[in-house]
């Protein structure tokens, strides 16, 4: 009997296996094309992670229900394995901005304590990169202005004009506040120069006060500095100086000097601070200076004060230049001019400005008996100091801008001068360009002349770079001429490119630069005396070409104007061989944010 038992069990346990077995080798085909998992109601999110290779039961949704009673029964939701991608940023690119202007919020705003805004900024995507995911705006120094610390950039092409924006809460303190920030590449590297938030939170209606009272905040160390140089020494250059008024009262020479007035925290108040300064009696401006120095508004290199007969020859005005540092990169200046009368000083001209400011002249440069005033201020990123020149006249009543379209060079130097016999009185002559930055390319410095015709306002005379060095930037002024139509100049200008063996390779990263620039020459030239009837030239010149595609790109421009005798149409089919042939163009498509692009389109740019 008891074997009996035993024969019984291992027969029930052999059947159970066959049935096991034949469930695992014939499973549903549907679950072995996709994965199907039940999804549950909650009130907290859940994140799922699906491999290809999963394989998951679906729950009946009776089971479901009756488990979970509470829980309307729900529907069985077939997920599909989708791969995710992923962003790679690209690290061979060179990122970079110009800043453009502010949408919103311009410096100097004022708004209430406590108050929400956005700040926006319009500025130029001017480096290689694409700003995609990982590219940010972040907070570096300064006044915060709220709790968030880093924003994503919006995706941004390069040589792409877009608009960076930031929520910003306004402190709860009266005063004059500035943030810096900004842009980073994915690898959390600063590129570019710095944007501002500059506004003003004024006191509170109910509690009048003739004084701001702002709380101090931590400036942080940034680990770069950039040290203002000195202003340059053009051809008419003022130095500061300081004059005794001959208003004043004469001071016994044992006096004790006046104790020094109180620093302001806040740098606003100080037009007004000095204005009440000056026409203390107890005062001399000998003890300006001396206030200015102890309070580091003015320095042996930035900043002082002028004494110059604006109003008129017995007027003692005063010119004061006062700066105040921000951040080792930041310098907030003001150019204050107050003017002199029997009833003391008054304010007459104010500016305030991001930067270092610098007086070259006050004196009438133009000859039409009218005082101008000629300044200078540096808008310095990390690498490179933009710095701009203005011009103030003084009518008899009020201070107006005197120069058209003021320049604005990098690394310039300008200089007041009288070499050309155009306009009236002196020239004011700007030098430089060079942007300090390894994505910018290769660079050749410029000099730009303005003139005052007939004592009018300055205006732009002439804007020249300087000879080429480089056989690019040679290419560069004969396409100019080509684009311009100016067929014969162009051809003078590429026969140097081929002729002139002083020319010199200048792109760090680009194989037979030269011969390759020569050919382009070449075709150019082909182009270019086909434009001028002179077709026979065009078709000796195809053979020299090197390059097997911009060989081909010539012969394709030649066949073409041969049977159309079409230029245009010529250039049309030229165009599809540079689409097609790549390497008849883009060795001049990347030479650094400086210099122009080109494309497929610009081979052959005639239409």
């Amino acid at each position: 009997m008891k074997r009996q038992y035993i024969f019984l069990i291992t027969l029930l346990l052999i059947s159970i296996c066959m049935i096991a077995c034949n469930t695992i080798e014939d499973p549903p085909t549907s679950y072995q094309e996709k994965v199907f998992v039940t999804v549950t109601p909650s009130p907290i999110a859940a994140v799922i992670t699906v491999t290809a290779t999963t394989l998951l039961v679906t729950i009946p949704v009776t089971d479901m229900v009756e488990s979970t009673p509470s829980v309307s029964p729900t529907p069985t939701v077939e997920i599909l394995h989708t791969p995710t991608a992923t962003f790679t940023p690209d690290i061979s690119c060179t990122p970079n901005f110009v800043f453009i202007s502010d949408v919103t919020i311009p410096d100097g705003t004022v708004i209430e304590a406590n108050a929400s805004f956005i700040k926006t900024w319009h500025v130029r995507n001017v480096g290689t990169c694409h700003w995609g995911e990982g590219y940010t705006l972040a907070f570096v120094e300064g006044q915060r202005m709220g709790n968030i610390n880093i924003v994503g950039l919006p995706s941004t092409q390069s040589d792409s004009i877009t608009e960076i924006s930031v929520n910003l809460v306004a402190p709860y303190e009266a005063g004059h506040y500035v943030g810096i920030w900004q842009l980073r590449n994915p690898q959390g590297e600063s590129f570019g120069g710095n944007l501002t938030v500059d506004i003003d939170v004024p006191m509170p209606t109910a509690t009048p006060s003739p004084t701001k009272t702002i709380m101090p905040t931590a400036t942080p160390s940034p680990t770069k500095t950039i040290t203002p140089t000195a202003p340059p020494s053009p051809t008419k250059t003022i130095t500061p100086t300081v004059t005794s008024s001959p208003t004043a009262t004469p001071r016994p020479p044992t006096r004790t000097p006046a104790p020094l007035a109180t620093c302001q925290r806040n740098f606003d108040n100080y037009p007004t601070v000095i204005s009440n300064f000056l026409n203390n009696k107890d005062n001399q401006p000998d003890d300006l200076n001396a206030w200015l120095k102890n309070c580091q508004l003015i320095s042996d290199k930035i900043g002082g004060t002028i004494t110059k007969h604006i109003q008129n020859e017995n007027s003692t005005d005063l010119i004061v230049v006062i700066h105040r540092e921000i951040s080792p990169i930041v310098t907030n200046g003001k150019l204050l001019i107050y003017h002199a009368d029997n009833e003391g000083y008054s304010l007459a001209y104010a500016t305030n400005i991001i930067g270092v400011v610098n007086i070259l002249a006050v004196e009438d440069i133009n000859d039409d008996n009218k005082l101008e005033l000629v300044w200078t201020y540096n808008d310095c990123g990390i690498h490179t100091c933009i710095r701009t020149l203005l011009v103030e006249q003084w009518t008899g009543e009020v201070y107006q801008p005197w120069i058209i379209n003021p320049p604005s060079i990098f690394s310039a130097e300008y200089q007041i001068t009288d070499t050309l016999n155009e306009g009236s009185g002196l020239e004011i002559v700007g030098y430089g360009g060079k942007i300090k930055s390894v994505g910018a390319g290769p660079q050749r410095l410029k000099t730009v002349t303005y003139i005052s015709p007939n004592g009018d306002a300055y205006q732009l005379f002439d804007d020249v770079y300087n000879p080429p060095t480089c056989l690019y930037h040679q290419i560069i002024d004969a396409n100019t001429m080509f684009n311009e139509g100016n067929y014969h100049e162009a051809i003078i200008a590429y026969q140097t490119a081929l002729t002139d063996d002083s020319l010199e390779a200048c792109h760090e990263n680009l194989d037979n630069e030269l011969a390759l620039l020569r050919d382009f020459a070449r075709y150019r030239l082909a182009v270019a005396y086909t434009a001028i009837d002179q077709f026979d030239k065009a078709t000796q010149i195809q053979n020299n070409i090197q390059v097997p595609a911009l060989h081909g790109c010539t012969e394709v421009f030649l066949d073409e104007f041969g049977d159309s005798n079409d230029l245009t149409e010529a250039c049309t089919v030229t165009l599809s061989c540079a689409f097609n042939h790549p390497d008849s163009w883009n060795f001049l498509h990347d030479w650094g944010y400086s210099n122009p692009s080109f494309t497929a389109r610009d081979l052959c740019p005639i239409h």
